[in-house]
């Protein structure tokens, strides 16, 4: 049967959900430094030389371009907390619903009225529990 989860299981499903964010944004943060630190950006690329920077000049780059990056990464990571926990997202058509009092589950169509006279919530905040009986 569908529970709903604990402050505590909910907390949890947060801290794995920041984890995400901040693990996709570090990972896409750097690549792009590591790009820009081999790769010939901006007017040097315009100048006719090889796209590649040379090997001696790599490490400069990075350690250069490190801090704006950083800068960065933590701006796009508080963006995405402050999105996510300040103003959180409603439900939309693809969200799934399920009411806990008869266990049927459907698509978000606003209304949160069950058949059975249960109020549908959002999955993400229920469990399933196996019945012992």
């Amino acid at each position: 049967m569908w529970v709903k989860k604990s402050p505590q299981e909910l907390k949890k499903d947060q801290i794995k959900t920041d984890w995400k964010v901040a693990k996709r944004t570090a990972l896409i943060l750097i690549g792009i430094l590591v790009f820009a630190s081999i790769f010939h950006t901006g007017e040097e690329a315009y100048k006719g030389e090889s796209f590649l920077v040379s090997p001696e000049d790599i490490i400069g780059r990075f350690l250069s371009l490190a801090p704006p990056f950083l800068i960065c990464a933590f701006a796009i990571y508080a963006f995405l907390w402050i999105s996510v926990r300040i103003v959180p997202l409603q439900m939309d058509s693809n969200s799934i619903c399920v009411c806990p009092m008869c266990g049927s589950e459907k698509k978000f169509d606003r209304r949160l009225t069950c058949s059975c006279g249960g109020h549908s919530e959002d999955i993400k905040t229920m469990k399933w529990i196996d019945d012992k009986t």
